[in-house]
């Protein structure tokens, strides 16, 4: 069963232009308001889906949950993403691409599977209407990911900084973007060095509160491992 959300006044009827304008509105500041609406409307979802002519209702299926799994990444809500990919019906996850897709970005977080999160966000084959929300959860997990690699690093090679943080280019152009965020390099130029600043902290804090920072240690936890694995491998 969903869960419901009290969302003041009726909400018109669900649709891809409804949906459309929800996601070219929407920003982080009202990421939790997204969630809430997209619950709001899932029993209409539900009930489209008992039509036979499941086709007739693609597009629309394909915005709803798609963008609804967005919404939930967004605010790093990942166990109500994963009950909504068992929610929706079997056939919509087997036969919709975006849906599928939007599956596999959020079976790549659970796992931490770094790689495959960036190369799944960066795919060109997102519907127009959701690329606000892909481009959005990108940003948002690259910024998670840069402030965990801050806490838990003091020094990093930027070839390993570029893979976490989903960057391309060379190691240089790798510690020029990096440096204007806070990092320094060292005297060799070779060898990153995270630092969390005020800024950071502060925003860390405002995530921690918000998710009440059990999900932030256990991702911390997990980007150790990574990485470790990751320089073992290397020097192997």
């Amino acid at each position: 069963m969903a869960r419901r959300y009290d969302v003041p006044g009726a909400l018109p009827p669900l649709s891809t232009t409804q949906l459309s304008q929800m996601y070219a509105t929407s920003d982080s500041k009202n990421s939790i308001g997204l969630v809430d609406t997209l619950a709001e409307y899932e029993s209409d979802a539900t009930i489209l889906s008992l039509d036979r002519a499941l086709s007739t209702h693609q597009e629309i299926f394909s915005l709803f949950y798609t963008g609804y799994l967005f919404a939930l990444l967004l605010i790093d809500d990942l166990n109500e993403a994963r009950f909504l990919t068992h929610r929706l019906p079997r056939i919509l996850a087997d036969q919709v691409p975006a849906i599928r897709d939007s599956i596999d970005v959020l079976h790549a977080v659970w796992s931490r599977d770094y790689v495959l999160i960036y190369s799944s966000l960066k795919k060109s084959s997102w519907p127009v209407e959701l690329q606000p929300l892909v481009d959005r959860y990108l940003e948002h997990f690259r910024l998670s990911t840069f402030q965990l690699l801050s806490k838990a690093y003091t020094t990093l090679p930027p070839s390993l900084a570029a893979a976490y943080l989903g960057l391309e280019g060379s190691d240089s152009q790798i510690a020029e973007q990096l440096t204007a965020r806070g990092w320094r390099i060292d005297e060799t130029g070779t060898v990153l060095r995270p630092c969390l600043t005020d800024a950071l902290a502060a925003s860390t804090a405002r995530r921690q509160i918000m998710s009440g920072g059990s999900r932030d240690t256990a991702t911390l936890v997990d980007l150790i491992g990574f990485l470790g694995e990751q320089n073992a491998s290397a020097q192997a």
